[in-house]
């Protein structure tokens, strides 16, 4: 509702308390995405990747949305991870 500073700084408190809940980085990158800081959302993102099991159904929708948050980015930022993402195949 427009106080997303408020909040993410709500989400980063929570993170500090308990750096492994991966609902925190969640929240995290959703305000970090309301206020159009989109690498700040897509790292925070990553975040709750890295922390799910990847057999969680949340973990499937974490990595939709991550790979919706990457259309958001500059696009020097798509290609480098577009080719961080060729050299982890190989």
């Amino acid at each position: 509702m427009g106080k997303q500073d408020e909040a993410i700084n709500q989400y980063k408190q929570a993170i500090l308390l308990k750096p492994d809940f991966a609902n925190a980085y969640y929240n995290l990158s959703y305000a970090y995405k309301a206020a159009k800081k989109y690498q700040e959302s897509y790292a925070n993102m990553q975040n709750v990747l890295n922390l799910l099991d990847p057999n969680e159904a949340d973990y499937e929708k974490a990595k939709q949305e991550l790979a919706e948050l990457e259309k958001l980015l500059p696009a020097s930022q798509r290609q480098a991870l577009s080719l961080q993402k060729l050299l982890k195949a190989n």
